[in-house]
């Protein structure tokens, strides 16, 4: 992919899908730049900045601002990213949202966010009510221990 991307005008692509391949910050940028991709599914990928480092969570989502669908390789969070991501608006809401591998430094849950809240709704076709009753009471225990957070978890 990246010796076909030098020859392209630029990229309005909605739906894309990556796998297997070698990119740089660049070259994801162009291809996602323009804001208008719904479904990003980049799949057995590495995307590195130009110091071979992992790319912060916050510039990929920058760039997502209509997405709805995502599956991200392994990318990278700072202390500053919870913060970051409550900056960005986006204009759809995100079904799913998967990422395969998170490196590099815990999120500061003190440092400018208020609340932390998560939802999770499991289809029932895909799990069974004894599995989700085990996860949920697992997820109440981390809620309690933790200031400010909310975890909420459905079962259609």
């Amino acid at each position: 992919m990246s010796k076909l991307i030098p020859r392209l005008y630029r990229c309005d692509a909605k739906y894309i899908y990556i796998g297997d391949q070698e990119l740089s910050f660049n070259e994801l940028e162009f291809l996602i730049g323009r804001g208008e991709v719904v479904d990003l599914d980049i799949e057995e990928s590495d995307i590195r900045n130009e110091n071979n480092g992992f790319i912060e969570l916050e510039k990929i989502m920058a760039l997502l601002p209509n997405i709805k669908w995502l599956q991200l390789p392994p990318i990278k969070t700072t202390m500053n990213t919870g913060f970051e991501l409550t900056k960005l608006n986006f204009n759809a809401k995100i079904v799913q949202f998967d990422i395969l591998n998170i490196h590099g430094e815990p999120l500061n849950a003190n440092r400018n966010e208020k609340r932390f809240k998560c939802y999770l709704s499991f289809y029932e076709e895909d799990f069974n009510a004894d599995f989700i009753g085990k996860f949920k009471k697992v997820l109440e225990d981390y809620e309690k221990s933790c200031e400010n957070t909310r975890i909420y978890v459905y079962y259609d």
